[in-house]
């Protein structure tokens, strides 16, 4: 079967993108046409339907077919005729992420994950697709564009094919050790070719040297640069989408550092998740949820080496390195949930209730604790080799593996490699802080220490520190984590809540400056309900901060190959 679309920019100026598609039929009868449930990359349930109206179905004549919508991301068409069908709708596109799609009279963004309908059965189906867009505008994406079209092989491959269009569009390529990159930019940014070419070279020549190979010869960054402030990256197998802003400030201080942080996180992906991918997504079931317990590989040992890389590549101070490490730790410390559930089963669990906040002190992000054991995996690598081997060696021979096989594995094979160059260590890590909820921070300093870093825990504060509660920071805080351990949290201060008064005292500003370290008399809204406690002061840190500092890092061998990495 093949497949035609036509994106239309007509209702541009009410962020409505029209969708034309066209296929043949072959056989009289009833044909199904299904939406993806989800996306990849965001490993949750998705209700794309919601933003569809207008739905027709003709055939080749223009007569109407008759259709019923059985579920809310299905529609059948009964009696479909043999011959050319044609299907229409409108789909409302007013939200810019990193994954979603987007047009207003400026632009057109697609991700078509979002707002294609195809044939159900028919996911090898072959895909051209058409762009009608005003005279002038430049398109970019992750497949070749020529004269506002593109072709897929199949449905696979044009689901993990955003594009973008616009008569503002910065279009940036060059090549790299053969292979063509592209960035293409869409905001209000005053652009820095030499700048961003010279640091994306940076990342870009670790990455590869890590691997020994890059498996595409084209690679995209579609970066939307949004006013406001924002962070998103989604993976791609020919690129990247990326939204960050506030655009003004792309190329300055720490929207800068963060430019490159998703970006080299999101490259590192084409090797770990669309290249070499977990049997539970092999090949992706868009109609349904794809459960798998490896986010930790996924995305954790993705978040570790973005960073890593930028640093090996000298993108990357070594005090900017200590800062996200710094972040990770402050962010494992501060989630109760890594005494729920283990980063296995919050793996998991992104298909219940996604990657925002669920109820209080349930889950991990597996992005942090990820990344965690991930650098456990790595300096325990580099110890028990002497420094001869990395955890880049271990993801190599993944990839290696999938290459040869196919591009899925088990969580055992990747096991099964950390495990033949550190033995039984492997199995402790993994039983101990990847299959059990527990806070290891102990572990982590350990660790740390052994690399030549020191790690001091400090406080965040008398109120989330002393009396284990955290707040929004705002004139009149909320709560938005308590301490198990604090009585506080014995004495019923909930999420949610917020703080009006202490000791008698209207809270009007900083609660640190009313906070006192005898005990406090906090008077809380619940609702429309007001409720008054007396809390008892913790001399031992609760929530709690950290500082890290280099100790003997200019002597220790470790931390040298650490950095320059080892290959």
């Amino acid at each position: 079967m093949h497949i035609q679309y036509s994106f239309g920019f007509e209702l541009a100026h009410q962020q409505l993108l029209t969708i034309l598609i066209r296929f043949d039929n072959e056989k009289k009868g009833t044909v199904d046409l299904v939406l993806p449930a989800w996306r990849p990359g965001r490993y949750e349930l998705a209700n794309y339907a919601a933003n569809i109206k207008a739905f027709s179905a003709k055939d080749s004549n223009g007569k109407g077919l008759s259709w019923v919508k059985y579920e809310k991301n299905k529609w059948r068409i009964e009696g479909c005729p043999v011959g050319e069908v044609r299907i229409s709708y409108q789909y409302f596109a007013d939200t810019i992420n990193a994954g979603s799609t987007y047009i207003d009279e400026d632009q057109m963004y697609v991700n078509p994950v979002n707002c294609c309908m195809h044939v159900q059965g028919e996911m090898a189906a072959k895909v051209s697709a058409e762009l009608i867009v005003p005279k002038g505008f430049k398109t970019s994406g992750m497949l070749p564009v020529r004269k506002q079209s593109m072709k897929a092989q199949d449905l696979d491959e044009w689901y993990d094919s955003p594009f973008q269009s616009s008569a503002a569009q910065i279009q940036h390529r060059f090549k790299r050790h053969g292979i063509n990159f592209e960035i293409a930019t869409i905001g209000d940014v005053d652009y820095d070719r030499q700048r961003i070419e010279t640091d994306f070279c940076k990342f870009i020549d670790v990455q590869l040297k890590a691997f020994k190979q890059f498996p595409v010869k084209r690679y995209t960054f579609l970066i939307q640069a949004t006013p406001h402030r924002y962070y998103h990256g989604v993976e791609h197998e020919h690129g990247t989408t990326i939204t960050l802003g506030p655009s003004r400030s792309l190329f300055t201080g720490s929207i800068y550092e963060d430019l490159l942080a998703v970006s080299s996180h999101e490259l590192y992906h084409t090797w770990n998740v669309k290249y070499m991918r977990p049997e539970a997504m092999w090949p992706y079931d868009f109609t349904k949820e794809n459960y798998h317990r490896i986010g930790y590989i996924i995305e954790g040992v993705t978040t570790y080496q973005g960073d890593l890389k930028l640093w090996q590549g000298g993108a990357m101070s070594d005090d900017l390195f200590l800062t996200e490490i710094k972040t990770h730790l402050d962010r494992h410390v501060g989630n109760m949930g890594r005494f729920n559930l283990s980063v296995r089963e919050s793996s998991f669990d992104t298909w219940v209730d996604g990657y925002g906040a669920s109820i209080p002190d349930r889950k991990v992000s597996i992005y942090t604790e990820g990344a965690l054991v991930t650098m456990l995996f790595d300096i325990a690598i580099m110890q028990e080799t002497k420094g001869k081997k990395s955890i880049d060696h271990v993801m190599r021979a993944l990839y290696k593996q999938c290459r040869e096989k196919g591009r899925s594995y088990a969580e055992s094979d990747y096991l099964e490699i950390i495990r033949s160059l550190i033995g039984k260590k492997a199995d402790r890590i993994y039983n101990k802080f990847i299959d059990r909820p527990i806070g290891y921070e102990e572990e982590l300093y350990k660790s740390l220490a052994s690399m030549g870093i020191k790690v001091h825990e400090e406080s965040m504060g008398v109120l989330s520190s002393n009396y284990g509660i955290r707040t929004d920071n705002s004139e009149q805080p909320k709560v938005t984590g308590v301490d198990p351990v604090s009585d506080a949290y014995a004495k019923g201060v909930r999420v949610g809540m917020q703080i009006i008064g202490i000791d008698g005292y209207m809270v009007e500003s900083d609660v640190e400056n009313l906070i006192r370290k005898e005990g406090a008399d906090l008077m809380l809204k619940d609702g429309k309900r007001l409720k008054e406690v007396h809390l008892d002061y913790s001399s031992g840190l609760l929530y709690r901060q950290h500082n890290l500092s280099f100790s003997t890092n200019a002597k220790n061998p470790l931390w040298k190959k650490w950095k320059r990495g080892i290959f």
